[in-house]
């Protein structure tokens, strides 16, 4: 089997899967009205334990009460602001639950 078809079969596998769980199964609320059915991604990797890359500059979409922890990376240190205002000093992490609409920025040091 080539190997894009076998990423393409696992990816579809994982949609499915997604697909088939309600946020309320997991013992997590049910928010805000979703585009697709079931679990969002990110909902899956808070469960699973595994972190959300979002690079430089992104966003990301969690449901509400869920606890946040952003790190940087490569030994380097932020300043962050907004939800996860870190004062003016230098961290390497901040962590705060998200009630709303929220955004954090990081100056990179």
């Amino acid at each position: 089997m080539e190997k894009q078809q076998r990423l393409n079969e696992l990816a579809d596998f994982l949609r499915t899967r997604r697909a088939r769980l309600r946020p309320e199964d997991i013992d997590f609320p049910s928010g805000p009205r979703r585009k697709t059915p079931g679990l969002r991604r990110e909902e899956v990797a808070e469960k699973a334990g595994i972190s959300v890359t979002t690079g430089n500059s992104q966003t990301a979409s969690f449901t509400t009460g869920t606890s946040i922890t952003l790190t940087v990376s490569g030994g380097r240190s932020a300043i962050f602001s907004g939800a996860c205002s870190s004062g003016g000093n230098k961290r390497t992490s901040c962590t705060f639950t998200l009630n709303g609409t929220a955004s954090v920025s990081a100056n990179v040091q």
